[in-house]
């Protein structure tokens, strides 16, 4: 993915588009499938550790920060109270990395913790890095593994705002907002550039983001209007953070922190499910779907000619989406909040086999 930077001196872009971004592949071997979701409590403390088996420097996210020198000079592994560990690495001689490590190590997080990196580097170093006019910059892996390297400063006054705001960008890489295909109003999204499920609608409802057409995602997006800066912006504010950066948008209510800390705890992930069955003529078969976070429901059901179906999708009683009579496949979809619904698929005229495709996305 493009690195996300954080630029302080506004009126200075953070990166140009046209730098180089990664090396063209990363180094073979090191994709790792992300981890189910693990409950989310609020480590405190950094420790260093015995030497581990694993390499304390991964390649993958130096590959992905485009680091001519992939290992720093030194490099430590700290863990968190829960005994998850990262590395902190640095060319400075003599710099404290456990400093930089208990900042981290006190965010909000989980098991991706694990998948991040550190880089003390050098206000040169982070120019090459970041681009002028940057504070800092993280750099994430986008081959679905969830790697992902911060790089900050040693000379940055204001390192805690630096290391919590980047971290907020790690966690983007982690989690889905949008996801791969999907379309909300204007916005269109990679995954690492979307946010988080929850936190997406609840800043809508707050900031009407989308409707009003305020952020995006893309290349030609102003950086004060991009999409992973405000929530790295509010997941910052949700450590602590009280200096808001965003002027052109208010700083995160209680729901949208809320969110936020949900889809932490209970990330969104896009699933597929298939409802297969058989339908007597005239009669109706019902399933129920409990949804979890807001989502964009898409079901299409099929069967043999001649048989004639009728698609709905209802809550508490009330339709919100449906389709039918017009052949042996229909299609219902709809974006819904969370809550339970009943998919409904009844025959309007044949009985026999069917097969319903629901895509929760």
């Amino acid at each position: 993915m493009p690195p996300a930077c954080w630029a302080r001196r506004w009126g200075q872009a953070p990166l140009s588009r046209d730098r180089r971004l990664r090396r063209a592949a990363l180094l073979a071997g090191v994709a790792i499938t992300t981890p189910a979701a693990a409950t989310l409590p609020l480590a405190s403390a950094a420790r260093t550790l015995n030497p581990q088996p694993q390499p304390t420097w991964t390649a993958a996210a130096a590959a992905a920060a485009s680091i001519d020198d992939l290992t720093p000079a030194r490099v430590e592994r700290f863990a968190d109270k829960h005994g998850r560990t990262f590395a902190v690495g640095s060319d400075i001689a003599g710099i404290d990395l456990s400093r930089y490590a208990r900042i981290v190590a006190a965010t909000i997080h989980g098991d991706e913790i694990e998948r991040v990196q550190v880089l003390v580097a050098t206000d040169e170093q982070l120019v090459d890095l970041c681009g002028r006019g940057a504070a800092a910059c993280y750099y994430g892996a986008d081959d679905g593994s969830g790697w992902g390297q911060i790089n900050v400063a040693a000379s940055d006054r204001d390192i805690r705002h630096s290391l919590l705001h980047e971290y907020g960008h790690h966690l983007d890489n982690q989690l889905v907002g949008l996801g791969r295909g999907v379309r909300f109003g204007q916005l269109s999204c990679a995954v690492g550039a979307d946010g988080s499920r929850r936190w997406l609608f609840a800043r809508e409802r707050q900031s009407q983001i989308v409707a009003r057409r305020r952020v995006g995602c893309s290349a030609s997006t102003p950086w004060r209007r991009l999409l992973p800066e405000l929530f790295a912006e509010d997941y910052a504010y949700a450590n602590g953070i009280r200096e808001w950066e965003l002027r052109l948008f208010a700083p995160p209510r209680r729901a949208t922190l809320a969110a936020l800390r949900a889809d932490l705890a209970r990330p969104f992930r896009p699933r597929t499910v298939v409802w297969r069955g058989r339908v007597a003529a005239g009669g109706a078969l019902v399933r129920t779907l409990a949804l979890t976070a807001p989502t964009f429901l898409r079901a299409t059901a099929e069967a043999r000619r001649g048989l004639r179906l009728a698609l709905s999708l209802a809550r508490r009683g009330r339709r919100v989406a449906g389709a039918s009579g017009s052949g042996a496949s229909e299609r219902a979809a709809a974006l819904v909040p969370a809550g339970r619904y009943q998919l409904s698929l009844r025959s309007l005229g044949g009985s026999g086999a069917f097969r319903v495709r629901i895509e929760l996305r």
